[in-house]
């Protein structure tokens, strides 16, 4: 079997896998910042009891520290599995 030249392979291109990116790196260590200067913690503490900014303060808080996996369950009638039907747009059956 021959082999492929090295030029037309997509070796040591991009990141490595696993590697976080620069710019999230960037972003979340920005948002701790933030978070954790006291001044900061007094104000959100201030918003808080007044109810302002609560959409901020999720986000920040995403950024921080990352947002939680969303678990999503489905079911079909009386918890049997679901079925799943493909059919072409021109075909009128039921599944």
């Amino acid at each position: 079997m021959a082999s492929i030249p090295r030029n037309l392979t997509r070796a040591g291109k991009g990141r490595p896998a696993g590697a976080v990116n620069k710019t999230t790196r960037e972003i979340r260590d920005a948002a701790r910042a933030i978070l954790d200067r006291p001044e900061y913690r007094a104000s959100v503490q201030r918003r808080l009891d007044a109810g302002k900014a609560p959409h901020m303060e999720v986000l920040l808080h995403h950024y921080a520290f990352g947002k939680p996996k969303d678990k999503v369950e489905h079911s079909g009638n009386r918890k049997e599995p679901i079925q799943l039907c493909w059919r072409n747009s021109h075909d009128s059956s039921d599944c």
